[in-house]
């Protein structure tokens, strides 16, 4: 008769006034005893063995759920998380780029659908002397009138002092996604309290507040400091993540790292939920946007790259603010943390809204973070 975990065990054979050896996969066990191994002793050892990869399988299986498909360990994200990217590839022409997203594009035409490539597109954006855009609605809401838009779009801006380089961001944006075609709604989300600034908080929060606002199938979170430099960076989503600022002007628009994943991000809302959000244990600057990573890669989700002809930023220079110094654990992201990231972020964040305004440019949400400020960073 043939046992299940046979053809697992690779060698046993106690032998007389000499050690044993036993190995089980990864497991590798040696005696240094001159005496006799009893096989009473060797199948306690394999029962501890099996014991400990049963208790894994158990506890992953209890802290999992049916949508959760999380690898294990550090080193399966280490080999693995570059599969997940897919990235146009940087000597791609414009028009070749076109050509291919338009014949891709997932939600095709129907009628009066606008279309996936606009026909107003004007190409590079002059950032010193923006084209001006049509007028909006209060609360910074737009749409086309002579096309139903594909998708209803929220841009999500998480704010902090910044108030001249909104002013020169909305300048852009809004003539931008005009001409894009786009049903859009900018909303900006500041934070009152405490003094020290988290960014991925605001994030969640802005997320669940903007949800209860409208129905959007679309979601940008958006830097105030980043400026496209051309209308063909399309804002809006597919099935997957997409990281839209993807090549800034500080890196010589270049993509510093693979890893990479801040400053615009764009996904479908049920994305953001499946990954529970950012963390909110980012207390300053640095650290969320990697953390944010690697809750995508556990989910198995994929995340796009557009060229660099479509995706290159100009970013605005500043000093760093008072509010959001580096915080001191941000290095410790890069740490692979699956159970927490189903515990905490989306589902743990704690807020309360001060106000909401419509203004002329933009919907203004003002809120408190209830969160407690760690003084150590969780290592679960």
């Amino acid at each position: 008769m043939k046992y299940p975990m046979q053809d697992k065990i690779i060698k046993y054979e106690p032998k007389e006034h000499q050690c044993f050896e036993y190995t089980y996969e990864r497991a590798l066990i040696r005696s240094n005893s001159a005496n006799d191994c009893s096989f009473r002793t060797c199948a306690l050892f394999t029962v501890a063995i099996l014991s400990v990869e049963v208790l894994v399988v158990i506890l992953v299986v209890l802290f999992s759920d049916d949508s959760v498909k999380v690898p294990l360990n550090q080193r399966y994200f280490d080999n693995n998380f570059q599969k997940y990217i897919d990235e146009y590839p940087d000597n791609m022409t414009m028009q070749e780029f076109l050509l291919q997203y338009d014949s891709i594009c997932e939600i095709k035409d129907h009628a009066n659908t606008c279309p996936c490539v606009s026909p107003y597109l004007k190409g590079p954006i002059n950032l010193t002397n923006p084209d001006p855009g049509k007028p909006v609605k209060a609360g910074g809401t737009w749409q086309p009138s002579i096309c139903k838009p594909r998708q209803k779009l929220a841009v999500i801006v998480p704010f902090l002092d910044r108030d001249a380089h909104l002013k020169i961001f909305l300048s852009i944006l809004h003539p931008m996604l005009q001409r894009q075609l786009l049903d859009y709604t900018i909303f900006v989300v500041e934070q009152s309290s405490p003094e020290r600034f988290n960014k991925a908080a605001i994030m969640n929060a802005g997320f669940l507040e903007v949800n209860k606002l409208g129905n959007f199938d679309c979601i940008i979170f958006h830097d105030v400091d980043m400026l496209p430099e051309d209308d063909r960076n399309f804002y809006a989503c597919s099935k997957s993540f997409r990281h839209v600022g993807s090549h800034l002007s500080k890196w010589n628009y270049t993509v510093p790292y693979r890893a990479i994943f801040g400053g615009a991000i764009s996904m479908p809302p049920k994305l953001f939920r499946q990954c529970n959000g950012y963390s909110n244990d980012f207390w300053g600057w640095g650290g969320e946007d990697d953390d944010m990573f690697k809750r995508v890669i556990a989910q198995q989700l994929r995340i796009l790259r557009f060229p660099k002809t479509a995706s290159s930023y100009q970013m605005i220079k500043h000093d760093r603010d008072r509010r959001n110094p580096p915080f001191q654990f941000a290095y410790l992201a890069n740490r692979w943390r699956p159970i927490r990231y189903k515990q905490e972020g989306l589902n743990s964040v704690k807020y309360e809204v001060d106000k909401i305004e419509y203004r002329p440019l933009y919907t203004w949400i003002m809120m408190k973070i209830l969160n407690a400020q760690i003084g150590v960073y969780p290592q679960n």
